[in-house]
Parts: structure tokens; C-alpha cells; sequence
């Protein structure tokens, strides 16, 4: 008996040192891939600069010339979904509702997403410093890659994924909820195409950051999960 108080502080230090060590390895984890994210939109932000105008000039006059004043009103409100705060509430309202509904790990979505709003956040600040450029005329400050776009892939395409994982778990749902997260990303790239707001390529480089960021939080999740 008098030798038990000095295992359980034996075992209590090695939770503790595991939890240590899950932690380093977690947040190792997060910075590389967020540095090898970064690396590839530099690159990106790159080839836009310079070969960028000649794709995109071409288009935004193309569609300057022909833009018609109703289709106009209607993109306008298409593309207040991708906005920062509609992405965000959105992600907020499915993080409770799974929160209520997951039967194991009610924590992740949440985690998931703030942790995603952070990465994106300062991983789209450097890409900027690096891969700095002028918006289409009316709007300088639209930068590389497009914000809308990216956030529209990214956020949406995580609410999909948690929803699919706890409701559903099929291929043929995964395929809709792919689906309808691609028709969202459309319509906002395309919203902010037709407007002006982009340059056509900042809207194909911000789906790809999408894609990249999505990538990076879902292969995070996946190792958490694997690590309970």
C-alpha cells in the first residue's frame, strides 16, 4: 500500500508527458503544413504576376462589355456568401448543431473550424506580403488569391465533410454534398468575376487555396481522430 501514491504520480507524469508530446507533435504538424500551403501560393502568386494579365484583361473586358444591369443586382447578392462573416456564422451554426448531435469527439467541429479561421487568417496575410496585386479597376485592393472563392471552398466544404461523416457516411451522399460545396464555390467565383471584383485568375488561384487549406484541416482532423 505505501507504494501506491508514488505510482499513480509515476503514471500521472507520463500522462502528462504524453499529452506533452501529442501537443509538439499536433502543433508540428499545423506549421508545416501551413508552411508548405504558403509555399505553393507564393509560387503561385508568382506565375499570376507575370503571366496573369494576358489571361485576365482580355476577360474582364470581355465581360465589362457585355454585363447586364439586372444579372448585376442578382450577383450582387450572390456574392455576399462567400463574405467573411456569412462563411464564419455559417461555420459557427454547424459547429453547434454538431456539437449536440456527435456522439463521440463534440469538440472537433468547433476546433476545426476556429483553428481553420486562424490558419487562414495569417497564411492569406503572408501570401498577400508575397504575392502583393492590384484589383481590376473600381476595386485596387482585390487581391491574390480571391478571399471569397478560397473561403467558399474551404468552410463549406468542412461543414459538408462533418455533416456527411456523422449523418451519412455514403458514397453517393458524398458525391451531392461535393457537389453542392462546388456549385457554392461558382457562384461566388463567378459572382466576383462578373462583377469585377477579381481578376479571373485571382478567382481560380483562391478555389485552389481552398482546396489546399481544406486538404491540410481534414488530414489534421483525420490524425487527431486517430490519436483518441
Amino acid at each position: 500500500l505505501g507504494y501506491r501514491p508514488v505510482l499513480e504520480d509515476t503514471d500521472g507524469a507520463s500522462r502528462v508527458q504524453a499529452a506533452i508530446r501529442q501537443a509538439l507533435v499536433f502543433l508540428a504538424f499545423i506549421l508545416v503544413g501551413a508552411a508548405v500551403v504558403f509555399g505553393i501560393m507564393a509560387l503561385l502568386g508568382q506565375l499570376v504576376l507575370h503571366g496573369g494579365p494576358s489571361i485576365d484583361k482580355p476577360i474582364y473586358h470581355w465581360v465589362v462589355t457585355h454585363r447586364i444591369h439586372h444579372w448585376k443586382r442578382v450577383m450582387v447578392s450572390a456574392t455576399k456568401t462567400g463574405n467573411a462573416w456569412s462563411t464564419r456564422m455559417a461555420a459557427a451554426s454547424a459547429a453547434v448543431c454538431l456539437a449536440v448531435t456527435w456522439r463521440r469527439y463534440k469538440w472537433l467541429p468547433a476546433f476545426a473550424f476556429i483553428l481553420l479561421t486562424v490558419l487562414q487568417r495569417y497564411v492569406t496575410h503572408f501570401i498577400h506580403l508575397a504575392a502583393h496585386r492590384v484589383g481590376p479597376p473600381g476595386f485596387p485592393h482585390g487581391t491574390f488569391p480571391s478571399g471569397g472563392s478560397e473561403r467558399s471552398v474551404v468552410f463549406f466544404g468542412l461543414i459538408a465533410y462533418f455533416l456527411w461523416r456523422e449523418f451519412s457516411g455514403r458514397r453517393s451522399t458524398a458525391i451531392w454534398a461535393g457537389a453542392a460545396v462546388a456549385a457554392l464555390a461558382f457562384n461566388e467565383g463567378y459572382s466576383r468575376d462578373y462583377l469585377g471584383m477579381h481578376w479571373t485568375t485571382d478567382v481560380l488561384s483562391g478555389w485552389f487555396y481552398g482546396i489546399l487549406l481544406l486538404a491540410h484541416d481534414h488530414a489534421r482532423g483525420q490524425d487527431e481522430q486517430g490519436q483518441q
